[in-house]
């Protein structure tokens, strides 16, 4: 499928009448993470992606406009900054735009783990840094 140029971070056209880019919006929402509810008679489709281990819920809007389909998506998670949501939504266009190509495998995770891990490894030390000065403070 094809998303029309010009689109904004939230909103964008897939050039495609809505009985087809409402099932492949669907699928793709379910490549990157996972389909909770699905309405296609209300153009409503309800899921949730990751970044990393923050949990994206992303609620899509489909309306059908001359022939194509205009898609806002609605998303929200409980992380500071913009990243994670900003991640899920590229992911879920990539994943519309590449329906049907065999060879695609939609990144479920948004971030690589080896930076998942370096970054609990980094709290981790930090924590065994703070106890140190704590209990020398202390004199234990």
């Amino acid at each position: 499928m094809k998303i029309r140029p010009g689109s904004t971070p939230n909103q964008f056209v897939i050039e495609a009448p809505l009985g087809e880019a409402a099932p492949a919006l669907e699928r793709a929402i379910g490549a990157v993470g996972k389909v909770t509810k699905s309405d296609l008679s209300s153009g409503s489709i309800t899921g949730w992606g990751k970044y990393g281990l923050n949990k994206v819920k992303v609620t899509a809007a489909l309306m059908a406009q001359d022939g194509d389909t205009v898609v806002t998506i609605a998303a929200r998670s409980g992380s500071f900054g913009s990243s994670p949501v900003r991640s899920v939504i590229d992911r879920i266009k990539d994943a519309v735009v590449n329906d049907g190509n065999r060879g695609f495998e939609a990144d479920r995770a948004g971030v690589s783990t080896s930076l998942v891990v370096f970054a609990v490894a980094v709290v981790a030390i930090g924590v065994a840094i703070g106890l140190v000065l704590v209990l020398g403070f202390l004199g234990i």
